[in-house]
């Protein structure tokens, strides 16, 4: 752990000279007043947070309910320097951006202080007031903290590095999304905030390696800037908790140890500063302002997946950096990092597996191991076999314990344990013979972890019993991705009524969030659901990226890591990667993104997915998308999925469709909306 700066030689020294009285009290001398005419307000001390933790100060910070107000030993923290003007009567703040501004000193209880406002307008930066109790009034069942974040002002890909800058020096960490297709990675901007209207800066025409930028909010007090990246990409991870205003991230094709910030030492794994440059209010990312209808810019996330990330898994660390005391090398050129080697660690044994039914609709898998383990469970395509696989792992059962056997349970007929042998290290694999798909939860410990295999919820009877809700993407001012002329909005809602027609031919309950081209709230969306007691429920998307025709497939996401949500999307995207001849991009929980996830999906009480169909600026997926035969056989598998959830195997019997269902809107090259994204 990094101990705080002393910042007493530095601001005394500072004082000196004008003053000669020493700030370690910071008691004011008659020179010293606040604006005159103006009384001190009432105050009492508050926490003081920034740049990712609260400063310790000598003096307390101070709050009278609307102003805040701080020494100027919390300049330090910021990377802020001052010097006395108008006869000591006011300090000039200059920021790390170059911006300056005199701001007159206030004396409390006979301490010179600073407003918080004043100085996060130099500062670029953003308060965020105290807890109160709605009327005004600090909130007594909470600790009084207030806020000054930093802004993230410019997040780009240049010379094959990712630059993420902030107003003031922040902490940064970069990680990887484990095993998320496509490749991504962020830079998290630790007590910082994305503006609403902020967007990354665009990719240099022709880059391959990467294929998009978002931003969100994974915190209140943190900035996530989320890197698309081409398969075989990945970026070079590590930590900055000492604080910088800019960090250059370097991307690899091996896999992903070390950071690179133009540093010779960069390959020890930290995140140090790129050679300096001049800092100004950078506002390149600021570009993309909302339109007059509220559509985001093409960069931005989309409209049903909150502004708060994280994944599910990250990549591991690699070894800390240099000390707290060492400067960062600077130099003209300086050389490429080179990545460490990875170390050769010795396989993890896996030495017995314990099997417990608690019920017909649940069963249990405990498996010791020599210590910790990273499992990662999927099923095997278009199968119903469950794959757990150990990475690092040998598999040395107690004598006597067999690796095949032979199982009665309703929900599994049969498991095996196998090692194989991986290019780097051995593999562990458990294969169950599951009668369905099923939904899981795993919980790891330090030497053993336990799968749960569980019936999904509603997943009993037939479908033709469930009420399911049908949710069209966008609509109305909402017009959602476009592409080559092509209106996502109008896709959607072409499938969405196709699939209406397939459920209801098999006797199914269906409610239609949108059945025209109207504008339906995200939050609206999942309350119909919730309201009739919806059994399921699947919205259907499209998807974009910053560069067309880079990316094309399919995917469908659940919320979090919800059991049965994420059983259902394993059998919806079976289904719909059977008939549309793209890509599988995978099933994915919808934290890859953001840690609250899809709105939509969020806010849903039964079991939920998001299916994006294909990538509308993509030309042959776009191609499909516009084709009312296309559309069809999407809705039809979306169904057989729906009924594979339900009834445990999938029934194809042809078209249940009672009546060919029309295009509810032309395509029309006149519906393209400038960068919209939302969803």
């Amino acid at each position: 752990m990094q101990h705080p700066r002393n910042f007493s030689y530095l601001v005394v020294s500072s004082f000196t000279s004008v003053l000669g009285c020493s700030l370690l009290g910071l008691t004011a001398s008659p020179s010293f007043a606040q604006v005159p005419g103006s009384a001190p307000p009432k105050t009492h001390a508050v926490h003081f947070w920034a740049a990712g933790r609260i400063v310790p100060l000598n003096i307390a910070a101070q709050t009278d309910g609307r102003e805040t107000y701080v020494p100027l030993t919390a300049l330090e923290v910021i990377g802020a320097k001052f010097r006395l003007v108008s006869n000591a009567a006011a300090v000039r703040v200059t920021g790390k951006n170059r911006r300056e501004e005199d701001i007159s000193v206030v004396q409390l209880k006979g301490i010179i202080m600073l407003p918080l406002s004043s100085i996060a307008r130099v500062v670029d930066g953003v308060v965020e007031s105290p807890a109160t109790d709605g009327g005004g009034k600090p909130d007594s069942q909470k600790p009084e903290i207030v806020y000054l974040l930093a802004r993230v002002t410019s997040a780009r890909f240049d010379n094959g590095a990712i630059r993420v800058s902030a107003s003031f020096p922040v902490p940064f960490h970069t990680r990887m999304l484990a095993e998320s297709r496509p490749p991504r990675g962020f830079v998290d901007c630790v007590g910082a905030k994305v503006a609403d209207n902020f967007r990354p800066g665009p990719l240099p025409y022709g880059e391959k390696q990467m294929l998009r930028i978002r931003s969100g909010q994974t915190t209140p007090t943190t900035a996530r800037i989320v890197f698309e990246l081409a398969d075989g990409a990945e970026l070079r991870t590590g930590d900055s908790d000492q604080g910088l205003s800019e960090v250059a991230v370097t991307t690899t094709s091996r896999p992903a140890v070390a950071i690179s910030n133009n540093s010779p030492r960069a390959g020890q794994g930290s995140l140090m500063p790129p050679v300096p440059t001049p800092l100004t209010n950078n506002v390149a990312g600021r570009t993309g302002r909302a339109d007059s209808a509220g559509r985001a810019p093409q960069n931005t996330d989309r409209g049903d997946r909150s502004q708060d990330p994280g994944p599910e898994e990250l990549a591991a660390l690699a070894a800390r950096g240099r000390s707290q005391n060492e400067p960062p090398a600077v130099a003209a050129n300086p050389p490429q990092a080179k990545p460490l080697a990875k170390p050769v660690a010795q396989p993890i044994e896996v030495s017995g597996l314990n099997i417990a039914s608690d019920s017909p609709s649940v069963m249990r898998f405990d498996v010791a191991t020599g210590s910790k383990v990273r499992p990662v469970v999927r099923y095997s395509p278009g199968t119903t076999q469950m794959l757990v696989d150990i990475p690092n792992a040998q598999l040395n059962l107690h004598d006597g314990e067999a690796a095949e056997r032979s199982l009665s349970h309703p929900l599994i007929s049969g498991l095996r344990m196998e090692t194989l042998q991986g290019p780097g290290a051995p593999m562990t694999r458990i294969t169950l013979d599951t009668a369905r798909v099923l939904g899981y939860s795993l919980n790891v410990q330090q030497g053993s972890f336990s799968l749960e295999l569980r019936l999904p919820r509603n997943a009993t009877g037939v479908l033709s019993d469930k009420v399911i809700v049908v949710d069209a993407g966008h609509g109305g001012a909402a017009s959602g991705a476009t592409g080559g002329g092509v209106c996502e909005k109008n896709c959607t809602l072409g499938i969405a009524m196709k699939l209406r027609a397939e459920l209801e031919a098999l006797g199914a309950r269906v409610v239609m969030t949108r059945t025209k081209d109207v504008d339906v709230s995200l939050t609206d969306r999942s309350r119909m659901g919730n309201e009739i007691g919806a059994d399921l429920f699947v919205s259907i998307h499209n998807d974009s990226n910053e560069r067309s025709n880079s990316a094309s497939g399919t995917s469908t996401y659940y919320h979090a890591s919800e059991p049965s949500s994420r059983a259902l999307a394993t059998c919806v995207q079976q289904s719909v990667m059977s008939v549309t001849g793209l890509p599988s991009r995978g099933v994915l929980s919808d934290k890859v993104m953001y840690n609250s996830g899809f709105a939509v999906l969020r806010g849903s009480a039964m079991p939920a997915v998001l299916c994006e169909v294909a990538y509308i600026n993509n030309q042959n997926d776009r191609r499909k998308l516009c084709d009312p035969q296309f559309q069809q056989r999407v809705a039809k598998a979306i169904c057989d999925g729906l009924r594979t959830y339900v009834e445990g195997s999938p029934r194809r019997t042809g078209s249940t469709s009672a009546r060919p269902i029309p295009d509810p809107m032309p395509l029309d090259a006149g519906d393209r909306v400038s960068g919209a994204r939302g969803s």
